[in-house]
């Protein structure tokens, strides 16, 4: 019984790379690959249902798409956070916890959370059309798979007081430079 635990303990150690990186195997390509494609497809599918045109003669394959896609990036964040002790080396609940409050747990929560809060608590449908924007916020889940973008966060991090001066006084130009152009 003991050697079938630790058996079965081991295979999940080496089965938790399939949703954190470490050490890549075809199978963890392949999985990287498709959710890349599937978050591809779906900031295109986001842009041309935008198109009334479209939209209506496509509507329901639009609809069974982005359930589709729900369903697999609901799934995938599941997993996240049950293998997070995995990703996390604290006990049982706390990696869950880290994993949800991470920068990427509440990039891939607000992926899937405008399909669901509709569904939970009823909105004035004006607010959930500008809440379904927010699903273009999916591409941001490309930032896992990718080393360019941990280079663009090192960098944010590294530099944030300069971005930050940077972001105040071109928001300063921008409020000032509507002010005139209202007033031209």
């Amino acid at each position: 019984m003991e050697f079938n635990y630790k058996h079965k303990l081991q295979k999940m150690e080496s089965n938790k790379n399939l949703l954190f990186k470490g050490k890549k195997n075809n199978y963890i390509r392949y999985f990287e690959i498709s959710i890349i494609i599937l978050i591809v497809l779906n900031v295109i599918a986001i842009i041309l249902e935008s198109d009334d045109r479209l939209s209506q003669k496509f509507g329901s394959l639009f609809r069974s798409f982005e359930i589709f896609s729900i369903a697999v990036f609901t799934i995938e964040y599941i997993l996240r956070i049950w293998t997070s002790n995995f990703q996390f080396k604290t006990p049982k609940l706390k990696p869950s916890i880290k994993f949800i409050v991470s920068t990427f747990g509440i990039i891939d929560l607000i992926s899937i959370l405008p399909f669901f809060l509709p569904l939970l608590i009823p909105f004035d449908l004006r607010f959930v059309r500008i809440l379904r924007l927010t699903r273009l916020l999916r591409i941001l889940k490309i930032g896992r798979y990718s080393s360019s973008f941990k280079l663009i966060k090192d960098v944010f991090n590294d530099k944030k007081t300069e971005l930050g001066i940077t972001i105040f006084i071109t928001l300063i130009l921008i409020i000032f430079s509507a002010s005139i152009m209202f007033y031209i």
